[in-house]
């Protein structure tokens, strides 16, 4: 016959409840009843009265558990985002999967919370290692630049897929360490749900460029016009730049510069071009400190103290950059 019940759940806050309202008018022995809670914690369901009038206290069974006044008493674990950003070059793109999870297990995910449904999920990005950025580079998720503090953060609605996932596509044109962000505010039936998620990943510079400002000579054989006399100085340029391709044959064509790069003792010195055979040469300064610049551009007075053609070499420490060797460089052909 037909039953009304009120439905009770202890703590009752705004975050919690149930579905379609805490009343429902059912015949037939039984009905179908959903709860939602959106912090993580406890809560007890229970009945708090009924025509007719209930007689015993409310038992609840969880899975094949016993009946039992206990088993009322549901625990909701924290929720969050799991996703992995590779290491990378700079300005090269990423794919990367991003999970709606338990937050204490990324095998447990939230489906069907998560399954085939759009969310909307603001990101941002922190400078970790430099800290600061002075030149504006930025993350972007998706083609899109995101921002640099979570107060000024986009959000954009997501298309998660049966599993829970979405794949994101990141990129970061600079060198350094980051740290990037999402989270997800509840509204509607998950007021107050809030989930979040962050990974750190590093960015390094495919390579360096080294640019003699003058005394290139393509040719790189004695038909190189004199550019200096022995043991005279000129000047280098030197900077880092960022990934256009996997098969870049030169680095200093069209790739954009990483102004945040920064490497300490990169060792300077030449190698002979002409006359062959012939004597290597000794290089003036032997090493230097790379520093964070606009455009990149470091410059330096190099010397050589032998007479020919030479290319001007670059080679940062063995993995030296968070772990990470940038490849030794080397410039044009100086005569």
């Amino acid at each position: 016959e037909q039953v009304s019940v009120t439905l009770s759940i202890t703590p009752d806050t705004a975050s919690n409840g149930w579905v379609g309202g805490n009343q429902p008018t059912f015949s037939g022995g039984s009905t179908t009843a959903r709860l939602h809670n959106n912090t993580a914690g406890t809560v007890t369901m229970g009945v708090a009265s009924s025509t007719p009038a209930f007689q015993h206290p409310t038992l609840c069974q969880a899975g094949s558990g016993a009946l039992s006044t206990a088993a009322c008493t549901l625990s909701f674990a924290d929720s969050g985002f799991l996703f992995n950003v590779p290491d990378t070059l700079a300005n090269k793109p990423q794919q990367v999967q991003l999970k709606a999870v338990k937050k204490d297990n990324d095998t447990q995910r939230c489906v069907p919370g998560f399954a085939s449904v759009s969310k909307p999920v603001s990101f941002w990005s922190d400078y970790v290692s430099p800290a600061s950025n002075l030149f504006g580079s930025k993350v972007t998720v998706n083609g899109s630049a995101i921002a640099t503090s979570q107060g000024t953060a986009v959000t954009s609605n997501l298309s998660f897929d049966a599993n829970g996932e979405t794949t994101l596509t990141v990129n970061y044109p600079d060198a350094g360490q980051m740290r990037l962000n999402a989270i997800h505010n509840g509204s509607g039936d998950t007021a107050g749900l809030v989930m979040t998620g962050s990974d750190l990943f590093v960015s390094r510079p495919a390579g360096l460029c080294i640019t003699p400002t003058q005394g290139a000579c393509a040719a790189g054989d004695a038909s190189c016009p004199v550019f200096k006399k022995t043991g005279e100085a000129f000047q280098l340029n030197i900077k880092g730049v960022a990934w256009q391709a996997d098969d870049d044959k030169d680095l200093c064509r069209d790739n954009l510069a990483t102004p945040n790069f920064a490497l300490a003792n990169i060792a300077l010195g030449s190698e002979l071009v002409a006359p062959k055979p012939g004597v290597e040469a000794v290089v003036g300064k032997q090493n230097y400190d790379h520093a964070i610049a606009a455009g990149s551009i470091n410059t330096m007075t190099q010397s050589l103290n032998e007479v020919g053609v030479f290319r001007m070499t670059a080679t940062p420490p063995t993995l030296g950059y968070f772990g990470y060797t940038i490849p030794t460089a080397s410039s044009v052909p100086v005569g």
